[in-house]
């Protein structure tokens, strides 16, 4: 979604709320399908299109962006990693946001950030003088879940939310793991003062827990 258009990014809405119509599991927070490396493989959630990932780093002249998984474990333990080519030789740099997963709701889960390492050049802790800076959490309200296949859109909080409130993000290829306000309203149709729908990420699961996924043990 980082380079689609606004026709195209409204396509895909449209078809995933016919997906999530089709959604059949109850308390999906707690679901052990939630376990493995998520990949994502579409999102229009403001922040993360203008950033081209979650680091910001993304946004940087001439990076590049490759993936974004998100692993969320049975212990509780959650990390998100995103892979950029970087400047001179486009050669891969990662970045690691690590922390805990929790069930905030039946079908939401809350990605606390307690440790970030970006692009191995910036180390940080929640612990350090003035880390809170650089911490947030990212709650999702899952509105579809399958074998491989998940979507959601994050849901409101008062505290600070990494991919903002109402934002969706959809899932799907098993490799379990992970990111507004609603975005601009479609063409055709809405006028600039309607309610905006949700943003969406569609995550395919590339493998379960257990397995190595995107490097990430």
């Amino acid at each position: 979604g980082f380079d689609c258009s606004a026709e195209d990014a409204a396509g895909v809405n449209e078809l995933c709320r016919g997906v999530e119509a089709c959604m059949a599991i109850t308390n999906a927070a707690r679901s052990s399908r939630l376990w493995g490396s998520w990949r994502l493989k579409f999102t229009d959630q403001p922040a993360m299109v203008k950033n081209k990932g979650v680091t910001g780093l993304g946004g940087v002249p001439f990076t590049g962006f490759v993936e974004l998984t998100q692993t969320l474990r049975s212990n509780g333990t959650a990390v998100t990693e995103e892979v950029l080519t970087v400047p001179p030789f486009g050669k891969e740099s990662r970045s690691y946001l690590r922390g805990q997963v929790t069930q905030v709701a039946p079908e939401v889960i809350e990605q606390t950030y307690a440790e970030v390492s970006m692009g191995g050049v910036f180390n940080s802790n929640s612990g350090d003088v003035g880390g809170d800076v650089f911490f947030s959490k990212a709650v999702l309200a899952v509105s579809y879940l399958s074998e491989n296949m998940r979507i959601a859109a994050p849901a409101p909080t008062t505290s600070s939310c990494s991919s903002g409130p109402h934002t969706s993000s959809v899932a799907g290829g098993r490799s379990r793991g992970m990111p507004a306000d609603a975005r601009r309203a479609a063409p055709g149709g809405r006028s600039a003062t309607s309610p905006r729908p949700p943003a969406r990420q569609l995550e395919l699961l590339g493998s379960t827990e257990g397995t190595s996924a995107g490097g990430i043990q």
